[in-house]
C-alpha cells in the first residue's frame, strides 16, 4: 500500500480513564512518529465520547469503536463480508463506517490490549478480544499485536479461537516467559517477547520538577511511600470474601504509625462506577486510614507526572499494572499486589518479583510483612533495577521497530 502519509490505526487503549492505557498510547505515538516520520493515527476507541472531550494528541483522531458494537455489529458484519472482501463494491460498503474507513486507510493496527485471550475470563471478555482483531483481518490490515500477556490456552473454546485469531496476525509479543510458552503451546514456534512498551515512555526533567512542585504545594516532604490501589483487585476481593478496603486501610495505618508519610496516587482515573475509577477507592481509603494527617491523596493529570511522582517515592505499593512499571522504570523498589501472570513476568525481568503477592493472599499482616523485608532490602533491588534498566528499555522500543517492519505489506 502505497501512501505519502503512513496511517497507523490504533486500538485496545483510550485517551481517558486508565493511566496505563494512556501512557501506552502516547508511548505508541511518541515511538511511531519517530520511525516513521510523518504519520497520523486513528485511534480506535471504545470510549470516545470521553476521548473526544479530553485534551486531543497532534495527529491523533478519534475513531468510535464502542465495545457493543465490535461485538454485535462490527464482528458479525465482518464475517459476513469476508467471502466477498474482493468486490471492492462490499469493500465500499463497510467503508461508510469510520471505524472501516479507518481500517482501509491504515497501514497497520498496533494493538495495545496488554491482556487477551486469557482462559476463563469470560465470554464476552473473548469476543473483545476477538472484535479487536477480525474486522483488520477481514480488511486485509497487518496488527502487531505489542507486548502483552497472552494464554494460558487450555480451555477448548479459548485455545482454537485464539489460534484462529492470532495465527493471523503479522506480529505477537508475549510480555513475558510464561505467555511465551503459552504461545509454544499453541503452536507458535520461537515466539517474541518484549517487556510492557511504556517502559520505552520518556520521562523529562520539566516532569520531575513538576512532580516535586505537586508534592509541595500538597504538603508532602520528600521520599513519601506511594500508593496506588486498585478497584480491580478490590471487586476480585469481594467476590472471594476477602475486606480488601478494611485490609487495606489498616495496612495504611500502619505504616502512618511507623512514621512513613503516605501518598496514595489513583492510577486510574474514570469518574464512573466503573473498575477503572480508583479515585473514589482511594478516598474511601484514605478517609478510613488518616488519624493524624499522614495519609495524603493526590490526582495528576498525565501519565508523565504521574510516573513522575512514583519516582520521588521511597517505596512504591502498587496493584495497577502499569503504576508498578511507572515505580520499576523509575527504580523504586515495589510491593506488588497483582491478579495475572502479568505481574510476575514483568517484575522477575527485572529481578523485583521476591516482593509480589498474589491478590488472594492479601492482608494488612501480610503486607506489612512484606514491605518491612522490601525496606531491609531497598537499596540492593534498586540497585538491580537500575541495572537492568537501559536493556529494559532498549527491548520495550524494539515493540515499536518490529511494528514499523510490518508497514508497506498491505
Amino acid at each position: 500500500m502505497s501512501r505519502e502519509e503512513p496511517v497507523i490505526a490504533i486500538s485496545g487503549v483510550t485517551l481517558t480513564g486508565n493511566m496505563g492505557g494512556v501512557a501506552m498510547l502516547r508511548t505508541a505515538v511518541a515511538q511511531m512518529s519517530r520511525l516513521v516520520p510523518g504519520a497520523s493515527f486513528r485511534l480506535l476507541s471504545i470510549s470516545p465520547g470521553n476521548d473526544l472531550r479530553a485534551a486531543q494528541l497532534p495527529r491523533v483522531e478519534v475513531v468510535p469503536a464502542r465495545a457493543m458494537k465490535l461485538i454485535g455489529i462490527y464482528m458479525p458484519l465482518s464475517i459476513v463480508a469476508w467471502p466477498l472482501m474482493r468486490l471492492q463494491a462490499v469493500r465500499k460498503a463497510l467503508c461508510v463506517i469510520p471505524y472501516f474507513r479507518a481500517l482501509d486507510q491504515a497501514d497497520i493496527v498496533v494493538d495495545l490490549c496488554g491482556i487477551a485471550f486469557v482462559d476463563r475470563r469470560g465470554l464476552p471478555l473473548l469476543a473483545y478480544n476477538v472484535a479487536c482483531c477480525l474486522p483488520a483481518i477481514v480488511m486485509g490490515t497487518p496488527i502487531a499485536k505489542l507486548s502483552q500477556a497472552l494464554g494460558p490456552f487450555e480451555t477448548r473454546l479459548n485455545r482454537v479461537i485464539a489460534r484462529f485469531v492470532l495465527t493471523r496476525c503479522g506480529l505477537i509479543v508475549a510480555r513475558g516467559a510464561r505467555s511465551r510458552r503459552h504461545l509454544e503451546a499453541l503452536g507458535f514456534s520461537n515466539p517474541r517477547m518484549l517487556p510492557d512498551v511504556t517502559f520505552a515512555m520518556e520521562i523529562t526533567d520539566e516532569d520531575r520538577l513538576a512532580a516535586r512542585a505537586r508534592l509541595r504545594e500538597s504538603g508532602i516532604g520528600p521520599a513519601p511511600v506511594v500508593v496506588s490501589p486498585s478497584e480491580v483487585v478490590n471487586r476480585l476481593c469481594a467476590r472471594a470474601g476477602i475486606d480488601f478496603e478494611a485490609e487495606f486501610a489498616r495496612f495504611l495505618a500502619r505504616l502512618a504509625a511507623a512514621g512513613y508519610q503516605v501518598l496514595l496516587l489513583p492510577h486510574s482515573l474514570a469518574r464512573d462506577r466503573s473498575k477503572n475509577n480508583d479515585v473514589e477507592l482511594c478516598r474511601r481509603l484514605r478517609a478510613r486510614a488518616d488519624t493524624e494527617g499522614r495519609v495524603h491523596l493526590l490526582e495528576a493529570e498525565s501519565p508523565e507526572l504521574l510516573r513522575a511522582i512514583i519516582g520521588e517515592a521511597v517505596i512504591f505499593v502498587g496493584c495497577r499494572f502499569h503504576s508498578v512499571v511507572g515505580a520499576l522504570a523509575t527504580g523504586v523498589p515495589a510491593l506488588i499486589i497483582g491478579w495475572s501472570h502479568k505481574y510476575q513476568e514483568m517484575a522477575a525481568a527485572l529481578g523485583a518479583d521476591g516482593h509480589a503477592m498474589d491478590w488472594r493472599e492479601f492482608s494488612a499482616e501480610r503486607a506489612m510483612r512484606s514491605f518491612e523485608s522490601l525496606i531491609a532490602e531497598r537499596d540492593a533491588v534498586r540497585e538491580t533495577i537500575l541495572g537492568r534498566m537501559p536493556e529494559i528499555r532498549a527491548a520495550a522500543a524494539r515493540n515499536f521497530e518490529l511494528a514499523a517492519e510490518l508497514i508497506g505489506d498491505k
